[in-house]
């Protein structure tokens, strides 16, 4: 019999948990040690004797972290995530579910590692989803809490499954990805930004580093035990870093090179040069138009983005943490972009998406997970809102002396700007909405009203010109 209740999980009565149970996907692990951690879609879980997985998932995406705890001191050791697409179980009650591939997630412990797996025996695996569908681990499933759906949705609800499996480090099993395969972070491009242009086109871009701000110093420190608990790999400082790990088992995530500076190609002017950097529209358009997005509206640079940060501030993946700052970099150094009817619905959305990532990330959001693990204790209540899973350095570490105040003001700066096309009501809209969170959540005046001053006009992230050499 099926042992699912409605306590705790946002549901008005047991017949719609098991409404909930038969319909939803699952993510079935199999032999975890009991006091692993887990943090799925925010939502923190802590392994007991029984513990067996999570039941009730929404179709969509989904990021599962996850770090055994450490001999000794039993704190949870190094953060390993992937990501997985769920999708809808046909059927609507227990005796007509029939589980899609990819409703029901499964994955076994591997000691030697520490790592979540794919089970590789293709009937194993079919006889382990129908036991799913069947009830016959729903004792060992902790429910999926639905009532923090909505705030995941708004963190994550442009992720498709593409985004997903374009993101994904080939060659690694499951997906896993840990900082363990991070050897250079800095050096990539990715804290430091890259350059765009010449003879490579508009989506190739090359490292271009510059010294880190002292809050990415520190962030890279937090994360240096780690590595080297698990043992760094040493590489060429500005060489690209490995897509895979051979022998670990995890990778670093992949993502759509991005400018961080336009530079010269065959006759272009000086002047023609500078405005490209000044109003990257022209940059974003071309980016947009290439592979992997062939013309989607931003779709998949949105997702892109909404990817990046989840995986950053839920993994500990710094080269996620670099992807999300040079796409908000090229999209809020955009001036004309903004108040084009094409572009325009991009901008309203990642305004949107980035109101709730500060949201999110610096606390006061909704609650996470309350559901007990079966036969272990109750995980806190993890984001959306409050900490970060796991104690991750949160995006709150990197904004004060980093990037993110300048770049935003400067961008409400363009909006207000005289003499060009209106802004759409959808972009006002969403600025105003992220207004208000960096001004309760930060004390920051990005849109003109009152305090506002210009001490990060002359910040290292400002508007480059570059000259006509492709010097800057």
């Amino acid at each position: 019999m099926p042992t699912t209740t409605a306590a705790g999980v946002g549901l008005a009565n047991p017949a719609d948990a098991l409404a909930a149970a038969a319909r939803g996907g699952a993510f079935l692990f199999l032999d975890v040690p009991p006091g692993t951690a887990f943090v799925i879609d925010g939502q923190a879980f802590i392994a007991g004797p029984h513990f067996k997985g999570i039941k009730m998932v929404p179709p969509g995406p989904h990021l599962v972290s996850y770090a055994a705890r450490e001999a000794g001191t039993g704190a949870p050791g190094l953060v390993t995530s992937f990501w997985a697409w769920v999708d809808v179980v046909c059927g609507s009650n227990a005796s007509s579910a029939s589980p899609t591939p990819q409703s029901i997630v499964i994955r076994r412990w591997d000691p030697a590692t520490e790592l979540l797996a794919p089970v590789g025996d293709e009937d194993e695996a079919a006889r382990l989803s129908l036991g799913v569908a069947c009830f016959d681990f729903d004792a060992g499933l902790a429910p999926y809490a639905l009532r923090s759906w909505a705030g995941w949705r708004a963190l994550a609800g442009h992720i498709d499954r593409a985004t997903i499996a374009r993101s994904t480090p080939p060659g690694i099993p499951g997906g896993n990805v840990s900082v363990v395969a991070e050897a250079d972070p800095g050096g990539v491009g990715g804290l430091s930004g890259g350059v765009v242009g010449g003879g490579g086109g508009p989506a190739a871009a090359a490292a271009s580093p510059r010294p880190p701000t002292a809050a990415e110093a520190a962030l890279e420190s937090a994360l240096e035990a780690g590595r080297d608990r698990s043992g760094r790999v040493e590489q060429e400082a500005g060489s690209p870093p490995p897509a895979t790990l051979s022998g670990v088992g995890v990778g670093v995530p992949r993502y759509t090179p991005l400018p961080r500076l336009v530079v010269a190609g065959e006759g272009t002017t000086a002047a023609a040069l500078t405005a490209a950097n000044l109003d990257k529209s022209g940059a974003l358009a071309a980016i947009i138009a290439a592979p992997p997005f062939n013309g989607d509206a931003g779709a998949g640079l949105l997702a892109e983005l909404q990817h990046a940060f989840l995986s950053f501030w839920a993994g500990q993946c710094l080269a996620a943490f670099g992807a999300w700052k040079a796409a908000l970099h090229l999209a809020l150094g955009c001036v004309a972009a903004p108040r084009r009817p094409a572009t325009a619905p991009f901008f309203a959305s990642l305004l949107t998406a980035l109101a709730a990532q500060l949201e999110a990330s610096l606390g006061g959001g909704g609650r996470g997970g309350e559901a007990a693990s079966p036969g272990g204790k109750q995980g806190p209540p993890q984001p959306p809102g409050g900490d970060g899973p796991f104690g991750v350095p949160m995006a709150d570490e990197l904004l004060a002396d980093s990037f993110l105040r300048a770049l935003v003001k400067r961008f409400y700066g363009h909006l207000r700007e005289a003499g060009l096309a209106p802004v759409p009501a959808d972009v006002s809209a969403a600025a105003a909405g992220l207004a208000a969170v960096v001004r309760a959540r930060l004390g920051w005046e990005v849109d003109g009203g009152e305090g506002e001053d210009d001490e990060d006009d002359d910040d290292d992230d400002g508007p480059v010109v570059v000259g006509a050499d492709g010097s800057y």
